[in-house]
């Protein structure tokens, strides 16, 4: 009993030390029926019973296995046995939107957090649970409220959902993050205590091993059942877990108490970083209208770590989207850059708008067009996305032009778009500027040998002299790469097969 009391020791002092209300609040354990969940079930059981809270579980059947049904039945079963309530959801991954598709993995916990949250609100279809509660995605890191949604208050007690991650979770997380690039954010991987949603989620068990889990199940002939893919290591997580930490284990044999340090250092340099970055959104940004406006020299003054995170509240302020490097990025860079006038094009709608020494971030109307109106030495920065859309036009421009991005299937045959000048494909992660061309300038053109001027390529496409000066041109960095409606250049094309970007181009007269 001895190992029944020490770990039921650490749920309790974790639950009493992270959330002293608890006891006031509905708890939700989110039970898979695997050893974790189990275990994590039977530890609350006795604590929820001696505080008087109502205890009730949630099992999410994916429905990407054969054994889902038997799943579902031995959680129910387990439930009765303990006498407690259970929920049950059925998901489908062809209930992610295209533009939201990531993989097996991100979609299937995507909705899976989504079922939990509708499952404990007593709602459906969640808005704005794009996320799952791990990172900024979970909470807007300027600690106001994201711009044309409802504030939500703190000082509301919320209900509890109880999530089984361990000790070993926190390892593959970390490792996770590490090999796909993150910052000092992601490196802290799952925290212990996160709202989101309007609920609060807690990891009582991020300091304890898989091997005490199991362990302690055996000993309380605790049941439970295998998910037979989690073997698989076509996945990357297992074979992280099957291929990498055993390895990992024989150069640093307490690999996740070396990680779980780590993670709490990250945490307190991060919650540093996050209160310094809050006192510079608050005195460097000002709210003109629909429009978030800071001053380009104010904002390139602060140490590049707090620039960085300044302009990620800003975004987190207008739209709840999964924020990267690169959009953060993107924006810096053209608060260094020297044009008057320039605009980038981010997802959620949102838009960056270079007005000389001031960058001005806005939420366009899903209902009214997006006109970009850039003077003739400006220039727009767009980073190709799923069904994103700008339109532009020069002052003074007799037409503008409207750009509309969608995702190309590799498998689609590419001759159908050969024909067609106003139209392009290109690889996936490209942010491209649109601006006229400058004179003098060459493009290496697709069917060509050579180089050829891009006066001469309006010439032979019988664009009228006065709207080549105005006539957009797409480069990636300083390489030009189309002039719709012209011609393509050699650089930056899809691979036969490959998956990408299909970029339609209109104009249309003033």
């Amino acid at each position: 009993m001895s190992g029944a009391f020490s770990l039921g020791d650490v749920v309790r002092r974790f639950i009493e030390s992270s959330y002293p209300d608890a006891s006031s609040q509905d708890w939700t354990v989110a039970l898979s029926g695997g050893v974790d969940s189990m275990v994590l079930t039977r530890l609350l059981k006795p604590i929820a019973d001696e505080w008087g809270v109502s205890l009730s579980a949630v099992h999410v059947n994916h429905g990407m296995r054969a054994e889902a049904a038997r799943d579902a039945q031995f959680a129910e079963k387990a439930c009765n046995e303990l006498g407690i309530p259970l929920s049950l959801k059925t998901i489908s991954l062809h209930d992610v939107p295209p533009e939201l598709h990531k993989s097996v993995e991100a979609d299937a916990r995507r909705l899976r957090y989504q079922a939990i949250v509708e499952c404990v609100l007593g709602v459906q279809n969640v808005p704005g649970s794009s996320g799952v509660p791990r990172g900024k995605a979970d909470s807007n890191p300027s600690g106001g409220q994201v711009m044309g949604d409802s504030v939500e208050n703190n000082k509301v007690h919320k209900p509890v959902v109880f999530l089984a991650h361990h000790a070993d979770d926190q390892v593959e997380t970390v490792l996770l993050r590490l090999l796909r690039g993150t910052s000092v954010e992601g490196l802290r991987g799952m925290q212990p205590v996160r709202e989101w949603q309007g609920i609060r989620w807690m990891r009582p068990l991020l300091t304890v091993s898989k091997s005490q889990l199991v362990d302690y199940a055996s000993s309380n002939g605790i049941d439970c059942i295998q998910d037979e893919t989690n073997f698989d290591t076509h996945f990357t997580r297992n074979y992280i877990r099957h291929e990498v930490i055993p390895k990992l284990h024989h150069v640093q044999p307490n690999l996740a108490e070396v990680i779980g340090r780590l993670t709490d250092v990250l945490e307190a340099e991060d919650r540093w970083l996050a209160e310094v970055s809050q006192e510079h959104f608050r005195t460097l940004v000002q709210k003109r209208g629909k429009d978030l406006v800071i001053h380009t020299e104010r904002l390139l003054s602060i140490p590049l770590p707090l620039q960085r995170r300044v302009v990620k509240i800003i975004l987190y302020c207008l739209a709840s989207a999964d924020w990267t490097f690169d959009h953060v990025d993107s924006i810096l860079r053209l608060c260094r850059e020297s044009g008057a006038s320039a605009l980038v094009h981010l997802p959620g709608r949102v838009r960056v708008r270079k007005s000389y020494n001031e960058l001005h971030f806005l939420r366009v109307d899903s209902r009214k067009s997006d006109i970009g109106s850039v003077t003739g030495a400006g220039q727009l920065k767009w980073r190709l996305d799923e069904q994103s859309m700008c339109r532009l036009q020069w002052s003074g421009s007799e037409q503008s032009w409207t750009f509309r991005c969608d995702r190309w299937n590799g498998r689609e045959a590419l001759g159908l778009l050969l024909a067609d000048r106003y139209q392009a494909l290109f690889p996936k992660g490209l942010e491209v500027t649109i601006r006229s061309y400058r004179a003098g300038e060459r493009m290496k053109v697709l069917g060509l040998q050579g180089s050829k001027k891009v006066q001469d390529l309006f010439v032979d496409a019988k664009v009228p002299r006065h709207l080549r000066a105005e006539w957009p041109c797409f480069y990636v960095g300083d390489d030009l790469v189309w002039v719709p409606g012209v011609a393509r250049s050699t650089l930056f094309l899809l691979d036969e097969f490959q998956d990408g970007w299909h970029v339609i181009a209109q104009s249309v007269p003033s």
